[in-house]
């Protein structure tokens, strides 16, 4: 499926669901703005245990303190993840090919925030402990800390990060919730979309740059 993010992305990165709805509050965020949002770094996700989907990038095309505007696009056959995608305003179709402009996420040295893309809000504070919550702006629904490593348990590449695991439930397009894994590091490095029928779509992301 695509992400809108990236997220992140991401994603996934520039592809995943859009709220369309900017954040128009003061961000809380706080940090020094992050090497990932330099014009220029790369986002690429692949899909885990979904048949149909493929070549899936972003790129920043464009940063202002901290704050990255991605563009990506994805091959898409999925029959089922094309419907979700139809729904979401400003998708671009071009046969199999499904492409999106103008999400915009804050990475900084102390987390992550979608400003436009995902659901408008931090998405992840790195200093934060399990059990800790953020606030979906316009929304009574919140992204939940679910766990945090204290050993390099989780799976990236060839090599293994500590990482943490956020919540958020949901209530659009045929989605349930939505799970994102994050490092201090390496910023958004796994989202997962859980479906209606019980189905899922996990997608692992990688950066051409880190923290």
């Amino acid at each position: 499926m695509k992400n809108k993010l990236f997220l992140l992305g991401i994603i996934c990165l520039g592809l995943t669901l859009s709220s369309c709805e900017k954040y128009l509050g003061g961000s809380s965020i706080g940090g020094t703005p992050s090497p990932m949002a330099d014009v220029g770094t790369t986002y690429s996700a692949w899909a885990t245990n979904v048949e149909g989907v493929g070549s899936i990038e972003a790129s920043v095309s464009s940063s202002k303190s901290g704050v990255a505007t991605l563009k990506g696009s994805a091959l898409v056959t999925n029959p089922h993840l094309k419907t979700v995608l139809a729904n979401i305003p400003d998708m671009v179709f071009t046969g199999e090919k499904v492409s999106l402009d103008g999400i915009q996420v804050k990475n900084t040295s102390a987390g992550i925030e979608s400003v436009y893309g995902l659901a408008p809000g931090i998405i992840v504070k790195y200093d934060s402990n399990v059990g800790d919550t953020y606030k979906i702006a316009g929304s009574s629904e919140v992204r939940k800390v679910v766990s945090k490593s204290t050993d390099d348990d989780y799976p990236y590449g060839f090599m293994y990060i500590k990482a943490m695991k956020i919540e958020e439930n949901h209530t659009k397009m045929g989605i349930k919730k939505i799970n994102y894994w994050a490092n201090h590091k390496w910023g958004l490095v796994g989202i997962e979309f859980i479906f209606d029928d019980g189905s899922s779509a996990k997608f692992p992301i990688s950066s051409s740059t880190n923290n």
